[in-house]
C-alpha cells in the first residue's frame, strides 16, 4: 500500500518498486539512431544552442 498523505513516502517506494521491476529486465537496449539522424546531430545541436 502506497500512502497518499505522505509524500515523500509515497514516492520512496515508487522508486523502489519501479527499480526492482527494471532490474529484472534483462534485454533492455538503447534505441538505435538512423543514419539520417546521425548525420544532422551537429545541426541539431546548433539548433538547441540557439535557443
Amino acid at each position: 500500500m502506497i500512502p497518499a498523505d505522505n509524500k515523500p513516502a509515497a514516492r520512496l517506494i515508487v522508486a523502489s518498486i519501479l527499480l526492482r521491476k527494471l532490474k529484472k529486465i534483462q534485454d533492455i537496449k538503447e534505441p538505435e539512431m538512423s543514419d539520417k539522424m546521425k548525420s544532422h546531430i551537429s545541426e541539431y545541436k546548433k539548433q538547441l544552442q540557439n535557443e
